[in-house]
């Protein structure tokens, strides 16, 4: 039986990738830890950032977060230089140490960058794609108010102002749009809204796509609305 790996790709943070995450873990998946629980997310991130920079560094950007997508797909599939081979190199090395472990593995996939890269694996392992987004206003007013309560962030800067944030991101989902029409893996599509409103539906509907029949009873009590701060503010 092949190794299955589940990919949660998304643009950005604020949009339900840790509950998404959890859900996977209640199904039994293995997932990232290396990031401990905070108020904004109390029950995980389920994140490694060290794997994450690997990642954004195959490509050459160092600064991963703040950096805006490349030109096109095209370009970021190429090994142009001596550095990325290397770097892309030590990406694959880690990626199948990270996977050995567990039968089942997820991960996710911030900016989409992660997907390209395993395309080297198209048929050695079983892997889908879970792409989540949210709402733009609330993903956005989610972001801006994580940044206003973060420490160190030089507030002057134009990357912290609402109108550079939906740039941004809006930049970014345009060019996973492109990566994910590309890419040879299965996709569910799924929205934060129906993630949080409809938790029955959505579980089964995650469930179905990666052909899983053993949930853990602990699945349905994940979710918290409670927990997602949907406090309005005007961009």
């Amino acid at each position: 039986m092949k190794k299955k790996i589940a990919i949660v790709a998304y643009s950005h943070g604020r949009e339900g990738t840790s509950v998404l995450m959890g859900i996977l873990k209640c199904l039994y998946y293995e997932v990232p830890d290396k990031v401990k629980p905070s108020k904004m997310n109390p029950k995980g991130f389920f994140e490694d950032p060290d794997f994450d920079q690997l990642v954004f560094e195959c490509y050459g950007r160092e600064n991963g977060d703040l950096s805006w997508p490349p030109s096109n797909v095209g370009h970021i599939k190429s090994s142009s230089t001596s550095v990325r081979t290397a770097k892309r190199e030590a990406f694959f090395a880690e990626f199948e140490k990270i996977i050995a472990s567990n039968p089942k593995y997820a991960l996710k996939a911030p900016r989409y960058l992660l997907v390209p890269l395993i395309e080297k694996y198209t048929g050695l392992y079983d892997i889908k794609i879970i792409h989540i987004v949210r709402n733009e206003k609330d993903h956005i007013n989610s972001i801006f108010r994580v940044w206003q309560t973060t420490p160190n962030i030089e507030k002057e800067k134009k990357v912290f102002k609402k109108k550079a944030i939906r740039d941004w991101v809006k930049a970014w989902k345009e060019f996973g749009s492109i990566v994910l029409e590309e890419t040879p893996y299965p996709i569910l599509r799924l929205s934060f809204e129906s993630l949080i409103n409809d938790q029955e539906k959505s579980i089964k509907m995650i469930a179905d796509f990666l052909e899983e029949s053993s949930i853990s009873v602990n699945i349905f009590g994940w979710i918290e609305p409670k927990l997602v701060n949907r406090r309005k503010l005007k961009i």
